[in-house]
């Protein structure tokens, strides 16, 4: 038997090297928990957004979402794509828990389903980027 090259699929693997893009969404992750930890994001950044908190956490999980759908394309059992939706919505029920704890801040099951919706968007860009610069 020949061996592996990196074209081959083992096992529901496609080997590549993906460290940046782990790394990146590893910051992402860093970055949110950071400013969830803050009681008012805005004083933090120095930019207050005035937009509905759905729309800040959609685009926020939208970034999330495209990245972990870069980071994990190499999988194919699960489908990357479920896998960077479950990890969003995983890291984002984990952030609301963590907000709980925050003066000022609390948990919402909302919060959750906006950041749903928008790693959802985020994975949907970026498979459509993948296939229209496989084109």
């Amino acid at each position: 038997m020949a061996p592996a090259t990196h074209t081959d699929q083992i096992d529901g693997f496609r080997p590549q090297y993906h460290g940046p893009t782990y790394a990146l969404l590893a910051v992402w992750c860093a970055l949110v928990w950071y400013l969830s930890s803050r009681p008012d994001p805005g004083d933090t950044v120095g930019i207050l957004i005035d937009l509905p908190d759905y729309v800040l956490h959609g685009a926020e999980f939208a970034a999330g979402g495209f990245l972990a759908a870069r980071a994990f394309s190499h999988l194919r059992v699960p489908p990357a794509w479920l896998t960077a939706f479950t990890f969003c919505v995983v890291f984002g029920v984990l952030d609301e828990w963590h907000q709980s704890f925050v003066p000022g801040r609390c948990a919402d099951l909302a919060d959750v389903l906006a950041d749903g919706v928008g790693a959802l968007i985020g994975i949907a860009t970026q498979f459509l980027a993948t296939r229209a610069t496989a084109s």
